[in-house]
């Protein structure tokens, strides 16, 4: 039997030089030598989800759709729990955050080894998959 879904954010875990769109500028065998982003910003949105704290009882309105009415840094984001969509790639350099995900209780998934796009897959190029 399937898992039914238990969360509704998801994140995908992986740096801007990353995404197939970029992918005849930012070759893969590249990768290693741009600036990484992925921990800082994985460790922002940590702790954002980290800062979320239940409701009240009676919730306040907000004066915009991004901060408390009154004024404290909580965020909008009660308990929610995230589901971050890992490369392979990032796994195998950034063990750690991986682990860090799971240790704040966050869903570990993975969205290939390095955004290979499937229908240019053969069976030759798809062994880390």
């Amino acid at each position: 039997m399937r898992n039914p879904i238990t969360n509704a954010l998801t994140i995908d875990l992986e740096d801007y030089y990353m995404v197939s769109a970029f992918e005849s500028v930012a070759k893969r065998e590249d990768w290693h030598g741009y600036e990484s982003r992925i921990e800082r910003n994985t460790h922002r949105i940590l702790e954002l989800l980290a800062e979320a704290e239940p409701p009240s009882s009676q919730p306040k309105p907000p004066n915009s759709k991004f901060e408390p009415a009154d004024g404290s840094t909580r965020r909008l984001l009660p308990g929610v729990k995230a589901t971050f969509f890992c490369l392979g790639w990032i796994g195998e350099r950034y063990p750690h955050l991986i682990r860090e995900i799971d240790r704040r209780g966050h869903e570990i998934a993975c969205h290939s080894y390095d955004h290979q796009l499937v229908y240019r897959m053969t069976p030759a190029n798809s062994e880390k998959m």
